[in-house]
């Protein structure tokens, strides 16, 4: 399981994502900025720097993360489904690259502890 604490212009929020791989159970709530701001010290050194595009694929949304600091030129696409079969029915456009989904490394959590997968 892991926790992320997320503070931007919009507010802070606080997920907990349980699962890996293409299903996942995923809670987010939002949180008062200063409640974050309390929590924040305990992510030290578990940190990613990141700024998100969404970026409209016809029916489907994909999430564009450019990341910053040690993870600086790395980009991901992700996009959740409302389901498997929409997931396995998904053609991604060449721009995306390899798939990484089931890879090990490419969550938040171990790009955050140990950067990228070699």
């Amino acid at each position: 399981m892991q926790v992320r604490v997320r503070i931007s212009a919009g507010g802070a929020t606080l997920t907990v994502k349980a699962g890996y791989g293409l299903a996942r159970t995923e809670v987010e709530v939002a949180i008062a900025t200063e409640e974050a701001e309390d929590l924040w010290p305990h992510t030290e050194g578990r940190r990613l720097e990141k700024v998100r595009h969404r970026v409209t694929l016809g029916a489907a949304v994909a999430d564009v993360d450019v990341y910053g600091g040690a993870l600086h030129g790395l980009c991901t696409a992700e996009v959740e489904f409302a389901s498997e079969e929409e997931a396995a029915s998904f053609v991604p456009p060449p721009w995306f690259g390899r798939d990484v989904t089931d890879e090990a490394g490419w969550d938040n959590a171990s790009l955050a502890r140990a950067g990228a997968p070699g």
